[in-house]
């Protein structure tokens, strides 16, 4: 996908998966976003040690994204980077189409949640506790 912006989607049209740190707490984590508000569909899930969202987390994105906008996206597009195993499965489930978009294409979306927000190359990776 070249050329993303918010404009040429619809409400509820697309939701956004990211992955998105908070550069004073060094927080990573991931999110979705409605792709024609920018509005976060869910609010930041607590950090995940594990690389790929498990199955269990993926459901409940979608499930409060779905609450929230009653009803489900036509499509979800991804960070080209986040392993996309049990958010395909969960998307066919749903009905939804994934397409994956890398960062610099997600920016104009993900520069509307403001300075403290970036891609989690901004901090590098948590410490393994």
């Amino acid at each position: 996908m070249k050329n993303l912006h918010p404009v040429q989607f619809l409400v509820n049209e697309a939701w956004i998966l990211f992955e998105l740190s908070d550069v004073r707490d060094r927080v990573h984590t991931f999110a979705l976003m409605d792709a024609a508000s920018c509005i976060l569909l869910t609010p930041p899930m607590a950090p995940l040690k594990a690389v790929e969202l498990s199955q269990s987390d993926v459901e409940q994105l979608f499930l409060r994204g779905q609450r929230l906008e009653r009803g489900m996206p036509n499509t979800l597009v991804v960070q080209a980077d986040i392993p996309l195993t049990h958010i395909a499965e969960e998307a066919r489930r749903q009905g939804i189409a994934v397409v994956q978009a890398s960062k610099d294409e997600l920016s104009p979306f993900i520069s509307t949640l403001g300075p403290w927000l970036q891609f989690k190359e901004v901090v590098g990776p948590l410490p393994v506790q």
